[in-house]
């Protein structure tokens, strides 16, 4: 059963809202019938069922937004990790990237580290809001009718990619931290 608790608001349900508020954007701006605006007008006529159907859109739309980010993460992130450390000479094949990892999902059972916890989260709350960043500042490019919409756009974009960098940032200590735990001790290679 999901428990809509801070970890479903902070890494689902925020990133969500924005993706949906992107969707909006676009609706509105190509809906020359207006029947976005008629619906929500009588939508709005029933608050509790308005308030229902933005939080559900939000947590369906935060959820495949964490699948997406979790498929970036495999195929951008990961392999990227995998080919450093192995290019550092920490590990000798990919391979024993996803050995320390499976290692470190075994340790979980019997230790818990609630730092490494509030970074995970942190990690999931940071790419997912970057990603959602990206979606909705194209989105407002084909709704901007002014300057200002294409500086809003642009700073949108670039908050999403900086905040992307510091999530990729989160996602190598991550990794660090795994391969202290579970790999040889040459962790300072990688930085010099």
């Amino acid at each position: 059963m999901l428990s809509i608790g801070y970890d479903i608001i902070v890494t689902i349900f925020i990133p969500g809202a924005v993706v949906f508020a992107a969707i909006w954007f676009l609706l509105n701006r190509f809906d020359p019938t207006g029947c976005l605006n008629i619906a929500l007008s009588r939508a709005l006529e029933k608050q509790w069922l308005f308030s229902l159907v933005l939080v559900v859109i939000s947590i369906v739309l935060g959820q495949l937004l964490a699948t997406l980010m979790g498929f970036i993460e495999i195929k951008l992130l990961d392999k990227e990790r995998k080919k450093q450390m192995v290019k550092k000479g920490l590990i000798k094949n990919e391979d024993e990237y996803d050995t320390q990892w499976n290692q470190y999902i075994d340790s979980l059972e019997i230790a818990h580290n609630s730092y490494i916890s509030r970074l995970t989260l942190h990690y999931h709350f940071e790419s997912r809001l970057s990603i959602s960043l990206l979606i909705l500042s194209l989105a407002i490019i084909p709704c901007a009718q002014t300057v200002g919409h294409f500086i809003i756009a642009l700073i949108t974009y670039v908050l999403g990619l900086v905040i992307f960098n510091q999530s990729a940032l989160i996602h190598s200590e991550l990794a660090d931290y795994r391969y202290r735990k579970f790999g040889k001790s040459k962790l300072q290679d990688l930085y010099y």
